[in-house]
């Protein structure tokens, strides 16, 4: 038996797979915006973690270049 569909229910299908789509752009945009927001982050901890070294050794060395 082979089963029909009405134009109701073609309505609604794609009413839902609409919002299943929107649904995963939504996630991946979160997600894109989590990891962009982590890479900043991970230079600015870089370069106070150089900032401190340069101060330890500018400290040890009496401010003098070798």
């Amino acid at each position: 038996m082979i089963k029909t569909f009405t134009l109701e229910d073609r309505i609604m299908r794609r009413k839902k797979l609409g919002l299943a789509a929107q649904s995963t752009v939504e996630y991946v945009a979160a997600i894109l915006v989590i990891i962009g927001v982590l890479i900043v982050a991970g230079f600015y901890y870089q370069r106070s973690l150089q900032g401190k070294y340069r101060q330890s050794v500018d400290t040890l060395g009496g401010g003098e270049q070798y």
